[in-house]
């Protein structure tokens, strides 16, 4: 299990290193912020397929989340930041209200993931459908697939 988890972390990292060729200062900051929370929720959606993870492991995955979301995640989108390397989408600054409402709902969906993790009621697949949906809804509406 460590080295499957070794492996796809390397792929990560290899795979996010060439998608940042050429992005520098908060661009790299954001994209970096973004690979985290990829991988965050990679792990999450292998310990719902897998039946496991404990409170540790998904506290520490709520944090990581909880860092690169919200109030965080706006300030490393600071209007006119799209070089050709970004897949931010101009519509971000467009409609920077629905894009701050989703971030603050990826936050306040890893705070449920972090104060839920080892209660008995924890229901993890729904957590973890939430916060993917919040990512899902993002991507549709402020994401520009390279």
């Amino acid at each position: 299990m460590r080295i499957q988890g070794a492996a796809v972390t390397i792929a990560l990292s290899v795979g996010i290193a060439v998608a940042h060729t050429g992005a520098t200062g908060i661009v790299k900051e954001r994209m970096d912020g973004m690979g985290e929370l990829a991988s965050a929720m990679k792990r999450l959606s292998a310990i719902v397929k897998s039946g496991g993870g404990d409170a540790i492991e998904l506290r520490a995955l709520g944090e990581t989340i909880m860092v690169h979301s919200g109030a965080a995640m706006l300030e490393r989108f600071p209007e006119g930041s799209l070089p050709d390397v970004s897949e931010a989408s101009p519509a971000i600054w467009t409609d920077w209200q629905k894009f701050s409402e989703i971030s603050m709902d990826l936050h306040s969906a890893a705070s449920e993931l972090m104060s839920a993790a080892g209660t008995p009621k924890m229901d993890l697949p729904a957590i973890v459908q939430e916060i993917g949906a919040t990512c899902g809804a993002c991507h549709k509406d402020f994401r520009i697939k390279k």
